[in-house]
C-alpha cells in the first residue's frame, strides 16, 4: 500500500499553510510534475495579482475618499485583512495599521480632508500657505500613482494567464518582465511618499479653524499606504527570484502534489470516514506562538478530496477552520515527508480542526476518529 494515499485530504491541507513562502522541495519534484507545478504557480501568481488589484483600488480611495458613512467599515474590514493575507511581512503590524486607518469616518465627517487637500503638501515653516500640489493636485497625483501600479499589475495578470496556458521560457520571461515593471512602478512612487512628510502643525494657520488633526490623519493614511507598498515590493522581488531560479512557491507546488496523491487506495474504515469530509472548504489560519493571526489561506476540495480552487485570503464559505502555528508550518515545510510531519503535529495537538456552523461542528468533532483510522490503516 502506498504511504501517500487519500489521507492527504486534511493532512495535505494543513501542510499547505505556508502561504507565499518558497518550497524547500522543488528539486525533488518529478520531471512529469514540473509542467503541472509551473501552470499552478502561474495560476497562483494570477490570483496574487488579482488580490493586489483589489488592494490597489482600495488605496486609490485613500486619496479620494467617498462621501459615505460605511466607508470606514468597508476599509477596515477589507483592506487590512487583504494586505495581511497577501503580504505576510506586514501582518505583525496589522493591529497598528487598523488603528491608523480608523480615522477615515472622522475625517469625512469633519471635512478635514478637504482642508488639507486644498492647501497641498506643507513640510516646512517656510513653505507658502498654499503648499506644493495645492487645490487637490497633490492628492490627484498620489491617486494617479496608485492607478499606475494597478495598471502594471493588470499586465502581470495577463502574462500569468499566458504562462499558465503555455508554460514556455518566452511566456515565463514575459511574466518576469511584467512583475519587474510593477515593482519598478512601486519604487518610483513620489507623491504618496510626500504626504508622509507633511508637518501637521503648519496647517493650523492656513485655514479657518484647526486643520492640524486632519493633516495628521492624512499623513498616517499615506504612511499606511507606503508600508503596504514596501511590503508588496519585497514580495514581488521574491516572486521574480523564484521564477528566475526555477523554484516554486510552496502553495502551488503543494496543490499539485496533494492532488496527485489523492488515489483510490482501499483504506478500509478510514476510507468511509474520509468520504464524510471530501467536498468541503477550509480556511487555514497560521498564527504566532502567542496566538496572533499571521495569514489565512482558503481551499476548496471536490468529491474526491482534490483541491480545485484556493484563495490567498479567508472566505466566509469555509466548512471548517484549520489552525496551526508558524513554527509548526516551518517544521512541516522543512520535513522530507510533509504529510508524516503533519500527522505527527496533529498527534501532538499542534494542529486543530473545527467545523463552522451547527452541522459542521458535529461532523468535525469526529476528526480524531478519522486520524485514528488512518493510523491503523497505514
Amino acid at each position: 500500500m502506498k504511504q501517500t494515499t487519500r489521507r492527504t485530504l486534511l493532512l495535505g491541507l494543513a501542510s499547505m499553510a505556508i502561504g507565499t513562502t518558497e518550497s524547500k522541495r522543488h528539486v525533488s519534484s518529478q520531471e512529469h510534475e514540473i509542467s503541472d507545478i509551473q501552470k499552478e504557480q502561474a495560476r497562483y501568481l494570477k490570483k496574487h495579482g488579482s488580490e493586489r488589484s483589489s488592494l490597489y483600488v482600495s488605496m486609490e480611495d485613500m486619496f479620494n475618499p467617498p462621501n459615505r458613512e460605511d466607508y470606514e467599515a468597508k476599509f477596515t474590514e477589507s483592506l487590512v485583512p487583504t494586505a495581511s493575507s497577501l503580504v505576510p511581512g506586514i501582518v505583525g503590524d496589522a493591529i497598528e495599521l487598523n488603528e491608523k486607518i480608523n480615522w477615515y469616518f472622522d475625517i469625512i465627517e469633519k471635512n478635514k480632508f478637504d482642508d488639507v487637500t486644498r492647501f497641498g503638501i506643507i513640510k516646512d515653516i517656510g513653505d507658502p500657505p498654499n503648499g506644493r500640489g495645492s487645490r487637490g493636485e497633490a492628492m490627484e497625483k498620489a491617486k494617479a500613482e496608485i492607478q499606475e501600479i494597478d495598471s502594471a499589475n493588470n499586465s502581470v495578470q495577463q502574462r500569468a494567464e499566458e504562462y499558465e496556458d503555455t508554460p514556455t521560457q518566452n511566456t515565463k520571461e514575459g511574466l518576469i518582465k511584467a512583475l519587474e515593471t510593477e515593482r519598478e512602478t512601486i519604487r518610483e512612487i513620489h507623491w504618496v511618499n510626500e504626504w508622509t512628510k507633511i508637518e501637521p502643525n503648519f496647517y493650523e494657520d492656513v485655514t479657518v479653524g484647526d486643520a492640524t488633526e486632519g493633516a495628521s490623519l492624512v499623513r498616517d493614511n499615506a504612511e499606511v499606504t507606503m508600508e503596504i507598498l514596501d511590503a508588496i515590493e519585497i514580495e514581488l522581488t521574491e516572486q521574480i527570484e523564484r521564477l528566475n531560479s526555477n523554484k516554486f512557491a510552496h502553495l502551488p507546488e503543494m496543490v499539485v502534489l496533494h492532488n496527485k496523491m489523492i488515489t483510490d487506495v482501499d483504506l478500509g474504515r478510514a476510507e468511509a470516514i474520509l468520504n464524510r469530509f471530501t467536498g468541503d472548504n477550509y480556511n487555514i489560519y497560521v498564527k504566532t506562538s502567542d496566538g496572533e493571526l499571521l495569514y489565512v489561506n482558503w481551499v476548496a476540495t471536490d468529491s474526491s478530496g482534490k483541491i480545485y480552487d484556493y484563495s490567498l485570503i479567508q472566505k466566509d464559505s469555509a466548512d471548517a477552520d484549520i489552525n496551526l502555528s508558524k513554527s509548526t508550518v516551518e517544521s512541516i515545510q522543512n520535513s522530507t515527508n510533509p504529510y508524516d510531519a503533519t500527522l505527527e503535529a496533529y498527534d501532538r495537538n499542534k494542529i486543530s480542526v473545527s467545523g463552522n456552523g451547527y452541522i459542521n461542528s458535529i461532523k468535525y468533532s469526529s476528526v480524531d476518529l478519522l486520524y485514528q483510522a488512518i493510523r491503523s490503516a497505514l
